[in-house]
């Protein structure tokens, strides 16, 4: 069986960085989509010997405009996002149980990241057989911002004496909205994703003149 590329992506709370963890493990009796490692299989990649001629991290927005290409058989890219500062691309420190990109945001989209959703492409081939694998990302940093922005808020408008607490009720309903936004990210709801970040965006721009 051929290399089945896997990953999972994390955004960190400062949304700073994207961390994509590649999780298609070493190849086995278990596991014959993985890398191999210490053996020859027809069909199957390696990981750690140089014979990966092309690898790459592509990123789109939802248009399919291509934002940003890392070159990873680059050594400086690969030396500077992965966790080997020293050595090729794909050389013989590779370890399937250690291969993470830790990419900064300014690096992909030379701004903040873009509230929406992202396709990132991972394709690796080693001349011979080509390994290739999209992953939609739900990116929330911006919306998430300005929901911390608003709970802080509460206090300064949370009046027991007059117990008018519009903002507190519709701080509530946000929360609502947020986590539902979190929860269609978490099981890839693309379409309820972003109906819940407009809403949520409209709100924001709403309070924003309100208050």
């Amino acid at each position: 069986m051929a290399l089945t590329l896997s990953i999972s992506v994390e955004q960190t709370n400062a949304c700073g960085t994207l961390v994509i963890t590649d999780t298609t493990g070493a190849y086995g009796v278990t596991n014959t989509g993985g890398w191999l490692t210490d053996s020859i299989v027809a069909g199957c990649i390696a990981i750690n010997d140089e014979s990966v001629i092309e690898a790459y991290l592509e990123f789109s927005n939802d248009s399919g405009t291509t934002l940003h290409k890392i070159d990873l058989m680059d050594s400086s890219k690969w030396q500077a996002y992965t966790p080997y500062t020293s050595g090729s691309p794909f050389d013989s420190s590779t370890n399937p149980t250690t291969l993470v990109y830790t990419i900064p945001i300014v690096d992909i989209f030379g701004t903040n990241l873009p509230d929406g959703i992202i396709t990132m492409r991972y394709y690796v081939t080693d001349g011979s057989t080509v390994a290739d694998y999209t992953f939609s990302i739900a990116i929330f940093c911006e919306v998430r911002r300005q929901y911390f922005t608003l709970v802080a808020k509460i206090p300064e408008h949370y009046q027991c004496v007059t117990c008018d607490n519009k903002f507190v009720d519709m701080v509530m309903v946000v929360s609502g909205l947020y986590k539902a936004l979190k929860l269609s990210a978490a099981i890839g709801d693309t379409a309820k994703f972003l109906f819940t970040l407009k809403e949520l965006q409209d709100i924001f721009e709403t309070i924003h003149v309100a208050y």
